[in-house]
C-alpha cells in the first residue's frame, strides 16, 4: 500500500490543480451565463421537492459548468434553507448551487477525467470496505482504493470519523466494483468524479428526503 500511495500523491496534486482552475473559471462563467440560462417545468411525475424548482442549464458551451443530474437548482428538500438567500429560483441561490457548493459538475462526466465503472478494472482497496460519511451506524473507518480506467490509473481515499469526514481524489468504493452494479445503477451513477474535502463535517440528513 505505501508504494501506491505514493503513487497517488502526485496524481492527487495534479488533479487538484485541474480541479481547482476549472472552479475558479467557474465563478465567473456561471455568473455570464445564468442569464442566458434555459428553464423548463418539472414534467408531470418528476421530482419537485420545493415549489419553485425548475429544470435550469446554462448554454450549451458552458457545459462543463452546468449540472446534468440536478441543473441550476438543488434536488434536497433542504436547498430552500441551505441556499444563502432562501430564494432557491434566484440568480444568487443558483450561482451558489452552480458556482460555489456543486462548481465545474460535468468534469465527473468527461472521460479521463472521471472514472466510467464499466470501463475501469484492476480495482485494489486497502481497510474497510463500508465507509460512508451518511451512514451513522456502520459508515466510520478508512480505506484507500485504486483501479485502472481506459486511459489511466485512479486513486481514493476515505475516512469518516465520528463528527468529520476526509474524502481525497476519485470517488470510488468498493460497491461500485461489486457483481451487479454496472447494470443496476443509473447512467450518471457511473461516473465518478474526483473529489478534495480534507476535513469535512458530517451532516445528518435523517430529517430531509435527499432526491438522489
Amino acid at each position: 500500500m505505501k508504494l501506491e500511495l505514493l503513487k497517488a500523491i502526485p496524481s492527487w496534486v495534479f488533479w487538484a490543480f485541474a480541479r481547482l482552475s476549472a472552479v475558479i473559471i467557474g465563478f465567473f462563467v456561471v455568473a455570464v451565463t445564468l442569464p442566458f440560462r434555459t428553464e423548463e417545468p418539472v414534467p408531470e411525475g418528476g421530482e419537485k421537492p420545493y415549489p419553485e424548482r425548475k429544470i435550469v442549464h446554462l448554454p450549451k458551451w458552458a457545459w462543463l459548468w452546468d449540472n446534468d443530474a440536478e441543473g441550476m437548482m438543488s434536488w434536497m428538500d433542504e436547498w430552500p434553507e441551505m441556499c444563502w438567500n432562501g430564494k432557491p429560483d434566484s440568480f444568487l441561490s443558483m450561482w451558489q448551487w452552480a458556482a460555489w457548493r456543486n462548481p465545474a459538475n460535468n468534469m465527473r462526466f468527461v472521460r479521463g477525467i472521471a472514472v466510467y465503472i464499466p470501463e475501469a478494472h484492476s480495482f485494489q482497496f486497502w481497510g474497510d470496505a463500508n465507509v460512508d460519511d451518511k451512514d451513522w451506524e456502520n459508515g466510520k473507518g478508512w480505506n484507500f482504493l485504486k483501479c485502472k480506467g481506459k486511459y489511466l490509473t485512479y486513486y481514493g481515499f476515505n475516512w469518516v470519523g465520528d463528527k468529520y469526514y476526509a474524502q481525497i481524489g476519485h470517488k470510488i468504493e468498493p460497491k461500485h466494483f461489486e457483481e451487479g452494479y454496472v447494470d443496476n445503477a443509473p447512467e450518471r451513477k457511473l461516473w465518478k468524479g474526483m473529489t478534495f474535502r480534507p476535513f469535512q463535517k458530517r451532516r445528518d440528513n435523517s430529517k430531509y428526503e435527499v432526491n438522489q
